[in-house]
């Protein structure tokens, strides 16, 4: 979930209102449609430059009618993989910009940097569609950000990928399969066209659903799932030889999926120590309420604390580690 009051109120914030001037000035009075995301393989950013293409060749009398800018901010540049797929981005955005382009209309505008929150949120409130099609996501919070952000009176509509996990919920969005190229063009098409009156049907549900599901519901949710598994008294010892240590504090787990974290005199430290015999399912219930951002106090004691991927390293370590003494 997300902090929905908070984006909402940043969408109509001053820098969000000069981001939308800004960019206007380019689109004119051209819609937009807008993607925002991590330039990473899994967000699915190859097929959706390819579904655009389609759209541009499909539908010639939509030339110089939209303007698709995606913003995606470089990841790991120092592996290969990302530096091919930043490659491809930048060779996929030059052949359709050449191919559909005019004097007065570049097709794609491809930004691979960063925009503050606020920013962002003006340039959602700005667009008519937005497309979020990961080939894999656990849930994906741009399409709720983007929701939150929509003018009431004129929303935007959204376009979302049946394999993020957001699916389950935004219903009302357009669901398409992010492998074909096709369905993304005739998404858009639709998006584009659609009337204000089904705009604002499919935005008032999907709005109601992030309000009342949002960032506070979730927390609850995970602490009292967390709170209903019963503890071992037999297990929850701190195994020395199993578990890394950390400058500022510790985390055991165990079989029983309980962990605790001892605060030492030091201060707090973001990075994470686990023991290996958490269950996976637990670990992703831990590490996807790290990076929420949650920190609560359990009955018991135990802590929650906002970290990073250093969780999930730690873990896949171990684990290539066991497998290769076995």
């Amino acid at each position: 979930g997300i902090d929905s009051r908070s984006f909402a109120e940043a969408a109509t914030a001053e820098p969000a209102t000069l981001a939308a001037a800004r960019l206007s000035r380019f689109l004119g009075d051209r819609d937009l449609v807008i993607g925002v995301d991590r330039m990473d393989y899994s967000k699915g950013l190859p097929q959706r430059f390819e579904g655009m293409a389609k759209l541009f060749d499909r539908y010639p009398d939509l030339h110089g009618r939209i303007s698709f800018t995606q913003i995606a901010p470089p990841s790991r540049s120092v592996v290969e993989e990302y530096a091919q797929l930043r490659e491809q981005l930048d060779a996929l955005s030059g052949r359709i910009n050449g191919d559909y382009g005019d004097l007065d209309w570049m097709p794609i505008r491809y930004l691979a940097r960063g925009y503050d929150r606020e920013e962002i949120a003006g340039l959602y409130r700005r667009a008519k569609a937005c497309l979020v099609t990961p080939l894999q996501d656990g849930m994906n919070l741009v399409a709720k950000e983007f929701v939150a952000a929509q003018d009431p009176e004129d929303p935007g509509v959204l376009i979302l990928s049946q394999f993020a996990g957001a699916a389950e919920q935004m219903k009302e969005a357009i669901i398409i399969n992010p492998y074909d190229s096709s369905a993304i063009a005739e998404a858009v098409k639709q998006a584009i066209e659609m009337s204000r009156e089904e705009r604002c049907m499919r935005w008032q549900s999907l709005y109601e659903n992030i309000m009342s599901q949002d960032i506070n519901w979730w927390r609850t949710r995970f602490l009292t799932a967390f709170h209903e598994v019963p503890a071992c008294r037999s297990c929850c010892r701190p195994h020395r030889s199993l578990i890394a240590r950390s400058p500022c504090s510790w985390i055991t787990t165990a079989p029983c999926h309980r962990f605790r974290m001892i605060r030492t005199p030091s201060s707090w430290s973001p990075a994470w120590t686990l023991f290996w015999r958490a269950s996976p399912a637990f670990l992703t219930a831990l590490w996807r309420s790290c990076r929420a951002g949650i920190f609560q106090t359990c009955r018991n004691g135990c802590h929650i604390r906002s970290g990073d991927l250093a969780i999930m390293a730690f873990v896949q370590r171990r684990r290539a580690r066991r497998q290769g003494r076995s």
